[in-house]
């Protein structure tokens, strides 16, 4: 499981630099106190943070969900439905925030991540 932005984020070299917190995940993703990019870092753009998550029952909602110290049920954002999904709904909006199983992150032939998909480690 990994943390998953697109790679057109306005601000997509400084936060594979300095990545996200586990704090501030659980700022965006459980408790919803942090709602705009430049809630993180005021030099981010100014616009809000579009997350997402899994709509269904799912091991790795689940263990996102775990690893922030909340439940499934906690977790805030548009509900998508499957990892595919979750996948091309990030790859959509260059704002998108979400967390994938790795295997839809990476291309597992070439090791690069996907056309217009970037992952961070908190």
């Amino acid at each position: 499981m990994i943390g998953t932005l697109n790679s057109a984020h306005p601000n997509i070299d400084e936060l594979l630099k300095r990545g996200l917190s586990q704090k501030e995940l659980k700022g965006i993703f459980i408790t919803g106190s942090i709602k705009k990019w430049s809630d993180i870092e005021p030099g981010f753009v100014n616009k809000n943070i579009e997350v997402y998550v899994r709509s269904d029952a799912a091991g790795a909602a689940e263990t996102w969900a775990k690893y922030l110290g909340g439940t499934q049920e906690e977790l805030k954002g548009v509900g998508i439905f499957g990892d595919p999904g979750l996948a091309q709904a990030i790859k959509d909006n260059p704002l998108a925030i979400g967390f994938n199983n790795i295997n839809y992150v990476f291309d597992l032939k070439t090791k690069k991540t996907t056309d217009k998909h970037c992952c961070f480690t908190s």
